[in-house]
């Protein structure tokens, strides 16, 4: 898998999302490959490939809300029976999805209910979908640290030999479907994680990094989500951003970023800026982030001011 990530120390870490994993070159044709049959369940391939329509219909239509009555996000489904996949012309998939009862490595059985393979140098991708269902238990570990009690919990799942029910289907090929159109997972805090897998409150994003959340019974494809592609492609479309030559603060949709400007300026401390973009440019961070992280470590900055700095950071990459 292709990706890159960055660096935020623990204290600094906030809600959002991990850096972008690809960029699609042009509006996608996304090629869904009939399963093989499976005598346990009958219409397997027919499930398969409605629920795959109705996640990219989803996606389509919520990309372009409030747009023109012409679509200006276009991605086109080629659903591929059993008998016309020997001769089919696959190089015109962008993205692929095939379906599978589960993870052939037992290791990936433990965590995994669908995965996405991205290549960002041709900018296709390769998703997989399992479709047995899970259940789900929580493995406990908790430490002390000084003073602080810690408690972490990680979610384990494991494959039933039944049918995956719909939230799941229809949450993890959403959820595939973001990563392949570009969007990295979406990061909470672990008591955040652990109340929305209570039940207790909605998944902010479809990309939340559990791939699936046993206290919620709808997934869907949210604001944020939506909001995260168009930082990446621009508004136009897929494939149609046009670079800037320079980022300012007001290129960069950043909750609270005032706050950090207005304390960088009360102490007369350097105010980041997006580096311009070019050709050859590669996905780095910012120079500045190093004095962020400077001077965060010297009680110059609140943990708020950096972690919105690192947050900047992060979506000047996005638009580079």
């Amino acid at each position: 898998m292709s990706a890159f990530s960055i660096y935020v120390p623990s204290s600094l870490a906030t809600d959002g999302f991990e850096s972008p994993i690809l960029k699609l070159p042009h509006s996608p044709t996304i090629c869904a490959i009939e399963p093989t049959q499976d005598t346990n369940f009958t219409k397997l391939g027919d499930k398969m490939l409605s629920e795959t329509e109705y996640a990219v219909l989803d996606w389509k239509t919520k990309l372009n809300q409030g747009q023109s009555r012409h679509s200006t996000w276009n991605m086109t489904l080629i659903k591929i029976p059993l008998d016309q996949q020997n001769g089919f012309d696959y190089s015109k998939c962008d993205i692929t999805i095939n379906y599978e009862p589960k993870p052939k490595d037992p290791n990936l059985q433990l965590r995994e209910v669908g995965v996405t393979y991205p290549n960002a140098t041709s900018g296709k991708a390769k998703i997989i979908i399992y479709y047995l269902g899970v259940n789900w238990d929580i493995k406990y570990s908790s430490w002390n640290s000084g003073n602080i009690h810690y408690t972490q919990y990680t979610p384990v799942i494991q494959f039933t030999g039944f049918l995956a029910s719909d939230p799941q289907l229809q949450e993890t090929i959403r959820h595939e479907l973001g990563h392949s159109f570009g969007l990295g997972h979406y990061i909470v805090s672990d008591e955040t994680l652990y109340d929305i897998n209570m039940g207790k409150r909605d998944p902010p994003s479809i990309m939340l990094q559990s791939e699936m959340t046993y206290g919620v019974n709808h997934y869907d494809i949210t604001p944020a989500d939506i909001n995260e592609i168009k930082l990446i492609y621009g508004v136009n479309g897929f494939g149609m951003y046009k670079p800037t030559q320079s980022l300012t603060a007001q290129d960069i949709r950043l909750p609270s970023y005032d706050t950090l400007l207005a304390e960088l300026k009360s102490k007369s401390l350097p105010i980041p800026t997006c580096p311009s973009n070019s050709i050859n440019s590669k996905l780095v961070l910012p120079q500045w982030t190093g004095k962020i992280i400077k001077l965060w470590s010297d009680g110059a900055i609140t943990d708020q001011s950096a972690s919105n700095a690192m947050m900047y950071a992060r979506q000047c990459i996005a638009n580079n």
